[in-house]
């Protein structure tokens, strides 16, 4: 994930938007919402905007990223709230799901890391996703060659079961709504 400096970049950006108290969806978000429902699992979350709207709705959320302060603030809002949200700090660079969810979702995550790793991480998800469920990915649909670009994650996905949304409002990125496989269902 370029470890450090991308946490680094995205706690110091965390860090100002609590100041400023900047907690809207973004587009991306706004358009993933209507897809959640029951069990979330929220893969690079962020400051958890998505993960808390959805607790509001009362979906039961497990909230990951890296940076520190966006769990801290997502535990301080669950907390006052007593929203149906665990907030955990992890490292995706060696992360495994271990439960199994409705919904899975990885906005903005997938493309901090090389193609090998964003489609483990990817294959992970879709086995972690219960029959009838989703998974929810953005990606840059460009990107380095290093990095999975959109082209790459999308073909990894079942194309019976994908389509992707748009209205998202920036060039370059696209949203991915895919059906799970059921495949941590039949896991012994």
């Amino acid at each position: 994930m370029n470890g450090n400096k991308t946490i680094s970049f995205f706690d110091t950006q965390f860090e100002r938007q609590v100041r400023e108290g900047d907690f809207a969806l973004n587009p991306f978000e706004r358009l993933a919402l209507p897809y959640l429902y029951g069990k979330i699992l929220d893969l690079g979350c962020g400051l958890g905007n998505l993960s808390i709207k959805a607790a509001r709705r009362g979906c039961a959320v497990l909230a990951l990223d890296a940076s520190p302060n966006a769990i801290a603030r997502i535990k301080r809002v669950a907390s006052t709230e007593k929203l149906s949200i665990t907030a955990e700090q992890v490292d995706f660079d060696s992360y495994a799901i271990a439960d199994t969810f409705n919904t899975v979702v990885a906005i903005g995550l997938f493309m901090f890391f090389p193609k090998e790793r964003a489609i483990e991480l990817l294959g992970d998800a879709q086995a972690h996703v219960l029959p009838g469920g989703a998974i929810i990915v953005n990606v840059l649909v460009g990107g380095t060659t290093q990095h999975a670009t959109a082209a790459e994650i999308w073909t990894a996905l079942p194309t019976q079961t994908t389509t992707s949304l748009s209205g998202a409002g920036q060039s370059g990125e696209r949203i991915v709504v895919a059906a799970g496989t059921g495949v941590a269902d039949q896991a012994t």
